[in-house]
């Protein structure tokens, strides 16, 4: 049985707006959708979700693994992966100050930057604690590669991959 990223809107919605609010009134389900499709695919490439793969929004099964369920367990890491990218993608379109002048009057508001720096940091941490309580045999070889060829890039800065 394969799993709709659709189905996964909702809780999103929830992960990146307060109760009683939408934070985000112009966005469509398809926009939701890619999110998640892209946290799946992120947490694929860091070796915590194998044996699935994605087509359409429709996740399934590799034909050489068994036929379980992608659990809701990974399922709801898509969903904090997926709201910590559209938290950081709408931090970047928040004006931190804001000033109108006319004639004598003056009005300013500011946002502090370093409480959206902080808020990043929180959630970015939040995931960091739960990819470190997962068992071993959850990460994959791909981060050790990812980490083999960042080391060597910095031992021969001269070519982007150090040959």
């Amino acid at each position: 049985m394969a799993i709709d990223v659709g189905d996964l809107v909702d809780p999103l919605k929830r992960a990146v707006s307060p109760p009683g609010t939408d934070l985000f009134p112009d966005a469509v389900d398809a926009e939701y959708e890619g999110h998640l499709s892209d946290a799946f695919w992120e947490l694929t490439m860091w070796g915590y979700i194998s044996g699935y793969t994605e087509d359409e929004g429709v996740i399934s099964q590799d034909q050489a693994t068994p036929t379980t369920d992608l659990g809701r367990d990974d399922q709801q890491l898509m969903v904090l992966v997926a709201g910590i990218n559209i938290v950081r993608m709408a931090m970047f379109n928040v004006n931190t100050t804001f000033r109108a002048v006319a004639g004598p009057t003056e009005y300013e508001v500011r946002k502090g930057a370093s409480l959206l720096a902080e808020v990043l940091k929180s959630l970015e941490n939040r995931l960091e604690g739960i990819l470190e309580g997962l068992p071993d045999s959850n990460s994959g070889g791909n981060v050790s590669y990812f980490d083999v060829i960042t080391q060597r890039s910095s031992y021969y800065p001269d070519t982007y991959w150090g040959y």
